[in-house]
């Protein structure tokens, strides 16, 4: 029987002290399905069984993914093995980024950025009806946050840690009258005070009011109804693909929203190359030399 989840996070959580909280449960998921997969026994066997692991790294599809794995492998392990072929995994996901494509097979089956938006009427619709229940209420908000109809699109933890009430204000994610404000997401050590409060779309200013009055019991904007705790970050993802199509998640949606905003933009490997041959970076061109008159 493979090791269990608690046992993979205190030996993640050991080896890594100062990791945050999502990244340990990343890592541990990770690693707990690299167990199941392989029938692996021991925590040692992610040393001692290194060629079969490797092996089915190898088959991941998704590069981030193959990345994230080994970059939890090396972590609770210390194998150099692990190590390089992080590396080389995240330099070839690098790249591919830089490439810009879809797989053309995915392509086929993603939904449009007007697509994405209409979901947006059709779950006011299910909340303005006379009985709506609070899951219709739960959905709604994901839909409104995700869907890139009434503000950019933000990653599920984000929300999952919204507090509509009894927040920190030092550390929690939160609202007040006028913003949310967001000091636990993936950047979060990089932005200033400012940059942390995104203002609350006016439309959806009455909807979050009459919520705060209807759930009651729980301190989160996106909750289980049942319970009152919080989403995961999973659940939540769930949720997502529930109201825009079984292969869509958040990432999927930023991806779509930018491509839209960005697209009349050369592609990168071209900015890079010119910005290279007139002396300065991307971010400068774009910042100090690129106008919109």
């Amino acid at each position: 029987m493979e090791p269990s989840r608690q046992a993979i996070y205190d030996l993640v959580r050991d080896k890594r002290p100062t990791a945050s909280e999502n990244t340990l449960k990343t890592y541990t998921s990770m690693l707990f399905s690299v167990a199941k997969n392989l029938a692996l026994d021991r925590i040692n066997d992610y040393t001692t069984q290194r060629e079969r692991i490797m092996k089915y790294v190898e088959s991941v599809p998704s590069g981030q993914t193959a990345k994230t794995i080994l970059s939890a492998l090396f972590v609770v392990t210390g194998e150099k093995e692990y190590r390089d072929a992080m590396i080389a995994r995240a330099e070839k996901v690098k790249n591919d980024y830089k490439e810009q494509k879809t797989n053309p097979e995915r392509l086929k089956n993603l939904p449009t950025l007007d697509e994405i938006k209409a979901k947006y009427d059709t779950y006011k619709a299910k909340i303005q009806a006379p009985r709506s229940a609070m899951d219709d209420w739960v959905e709604f908000f994901i839909c409104a946050v995700c869907c890139g109809k009434l503000m950019p699109p933000r990653r599920n933890l984000d929300w999952t840690e919204m507090k509509i009430r009894n927040a920190d204000k030092k550390r929690d994610n939160y609202m007040d009258a006028t913003h949310f404000v967001f000091n636990i997401f993936k950047t979060a050590k990089f932005k200033s005070e400012e940059e942390r409060r995104v203002p609350i779309p006016e439309e959806l200013r009455p909807f979050l009011n009459k919520w705060k009055k209807i759930n009651a019991e729980s301190d989160y904007l996106l909750c289980n109804t049942s319970t009152g705790a919080p989403l995961t970050t999973s659940q939540m993802t769930k949720r997502v693909q529930k109201i825009f199509g079984k292969k869509v998640g958040v990432d999927v949606i930023r991806s779509i929203y930018l491509s839209n905003l960005y697209k009349g933009l050369p592609k990168l490997t071209e900015l890079e190359e010119t910005a290279q041959q007139m002396g300065h970076t991307v971010s400068s061109a774009l910042q100090y030399y690129v106008k919109k008159d």
